[in-house]
């Protein structure tokens, strides 16, 4: 998740302690994300766009 501009370390932690693993995050859609106590719609659908976007990028270096 440190891909993502400007996420904060707080925001990551929630996150990560929600969903347990990067498939969780990946697989997670804004909505799910927002679920989490502490992030709100703008956070999570910058961290959404910032995963897919992560994921993307994997994808296209294999």
């Amino acid at each position: 998740m440190a891909g993502i501009p400007r996420l904060q370390f707080a925001h990551a932690d929630l996150l990560v302690r929600a969903f347990g693993t990067l498939q969780g995050l990946l697989a997670a859609s804004a909505g799910d994300l927002q679920s989490v106590d502490g992030i709100g719609a703008m956070w999570a659908r910058h961290v959404r766009e910032g995963l897919s976007q992560l994921a993307e990028s994997t994808i296209s270096d294999q």
